[in-house]
C-alpha cells in the first residue's frame, strides 16, 4: 500500500480533533441549560416558519439544477435532481469554496445519469450563475424595500444610499 493511503485519513482525523478543540474552547463559556432554555423560548410557530423557509429555499434551489438540466435537453427525475441539488448546496455551504466542492459531488451524481463532464460544467456553471443572480436580486430588494437596515451598519448613512445601490443592483440583474 501506498503511504498516500494512510496520510489523508490521518489528516482528516486530525482535522476533526482540531475542530473538536476549537469547539470546545470557543463554548465552554456557554452552560447548556442556558442553550436548551434559549431553544425552548422560541415558540412554536416560529420553529415552523423556519422549517418552511429552509424547505422553500432549498426547493429554489433545486430549481437552479432543474433549469440547467432543461437548458442542456436533460430529464432527470425530480426526486434525484432534489436530493443531487441539496446535498450539492449543504455540503458546499459549509465546506467552502462552493463551486469546486459543489462541482465534485455534482460529478458524481450526474455522471451516473449519463451527463457528461462539459455538460456538468455547464450545469455548475449556471447554477453559480443563478445563484448569484438570486443573491444579488435579494439584495436589491432588502436595500429598497428596508434601506433603513443600512443605518444598523452604518451609523450616518443617509435612505438614499442603499436606495440607489438597490436600484443599480437590481437594474443590472434586469439587463442580464
Amino acid at each position: 500500500m501506498k503511504i498516500m493511503d494512510y496520510v489523508w485519513p490521518v489528516v482528516g482525523l486530525c482535522a476533526v480533533v482540531l475542530s473538536g478543540w476549537l469547539l470546545y474552547k470557543e463554548l465552554q463559556g456557554i452552560s447548556f441549560d442556558d442553550v436548551v432554555h434559549s431553544l425552548a423560548a422560541i415558540p412554536l410557530h416560529q420553529w415552523l416558519m423556519a422549517v418552511a423557509g429552509a424547505i422553500v429555499a432549498y426547493a429554489a434551489l433545486a430549481w437552479y439544477d432543474r433549469i440547467a438540466l432543461m437548458h442542456l435537453g436533460r430529464r432527470i427525475p425530480w426526486l434525484f435532481i432534489s436530493i443531487a441539488s441539496f446535498t450539492t448546496y449543504a455540503l458546499s455551504h459549509n465546506i467552502g469554496a462552493s463551486v469546486l466542492s459543489g462541482a465534485v459531488v455534482r460529478y458524481r451524481a450526474y455522471s451516473s445519469r449519463g451527463l457528461s463532464a462539459s455538460e456538468i460544467g455547464i450545469l455548475v456553471a449556471f447554477c453559480s450563475f443563478t445563484f448569484a443572480l438570486g443573491t444579488v436580486l435579494l439584495g436589491a430588494f432588502v436595500l429598497l424595500f428596508d434601506p433603513a437596515l443600512v443605518e444598523r451598519l452604518h451609523e450616518g448613512t443617509p435612505l438614499w444610499v442603499p436606495m440607489v445601490i438597490g436600484f443599480l443592483m437590481l437594474s443590472a440583474v434586469v439587463a442580464t
